[in-house]
């Protein structure tokens, strides 16, 4: 189990802006994807993400689906407890 779930700034915003356009039952399924990552459950890595210049290391994807819609989640172990989530972004690719 992780010790702690953080959320980048910009994943704040986007929650945040989520929560504005009224898209409730979407943060709903974000948070309880927190819940997966916190207790390290597999459905939390869903894709596997190695060697990106993005991240100094590799990461984590989870899809989320909303309105017939597809949501990518990227997280990954920044210290030791520590999974922070990085980006929350429609797709198309997965």
């Amino acid at each position: 189990m992780f010790a702690e779930v953080r959320e980048s700034p910009a994943v704040k915003q986007i929650l945040d802006d989520l929560w504005d356009q009224g898209r409730t039952d979407l943060v709903e399924r974000i948070e309880d994807c927190f819940d997966d990552i916190r207790e390290r459950r597999a459905s939390a890595r869903q894709h596997h993400f190695r060697n990106t210049d993005l991240l100094p290391r590799e990461a984590w994807g989870v899809v989320i689906a909303d309105r017939g819609q597809r949501w990518m989640l990227v997280w990954n172990e920044t210290e030791p407890g520590v999974a922070t989530v990085h980006g929350i972004a429609l797709t198309k690719t997965f």
